[in-house]
């Protein structure tokens, strides 16, 4: 163990766990077979492209590079593997979409376990800084 660790809030475990485990769920729906280092930039991009579907601004190869910090070769790669997984597409202009595949039963499942997570953490943020105010605002502005 190191001399010294400095102390980690129970907020900042609250959150990284929840991230973890909501990317975590959409890396085990989306790309069961992928390594996990793949996964997560698999991941990332697919929610940019989510974004870009529900903002109607389509996502290209550049948009989605500039977002992910990923060079465009490899964020050409990624959506090619986006593209046969059949949750996104490609149009002739070369934006990405998500197809219909994204609102079946199961992802809706998904996304209704992923709420609750979210809701879960929210709700312990919630006891854990209602103790010193800390963050109380902020959470009762999401409800």
């Amino acid at each position: 163990m190191p001399p010294h660790v400095p102390p980690c809030s129970r907020e900042h475990e609250l959150i990284t766990r929840l991230v973890v485990q909501l990317t975590r769920g959409i890396a085990r729906k989306y790309f069961p077979k992928r390594p996990v280092y793949h996964q997560s930039e698999l991941s990332f991009l697919m929610l940019y492209v989510i974004l870009g579907h529900v903002e109607r601004a389509p996502a290209t190869v550049s948009k989605l590079a500039r977002a992910t910090r990923l060079s465009r070769a490899t964020t050409r790669r990624w959506l090619t593997e986006l593209v046969a997984t059949g949750y996104v597409a490609r149009t002739a202009e070369g934006h990405y979409w998500l197809t219909d595949k994204m609102t079946t039963p199961d992802v809706d499942r998904l996304v209704a376990k992923n709420a609750g997570l979210i809701i879960e953490t929210a709700n312990k943020l919630k006891r854990v800084t209602g103790q010193n105010g800390q963050l109380t605002s902020q959470i009762a502005a999401w409800e």
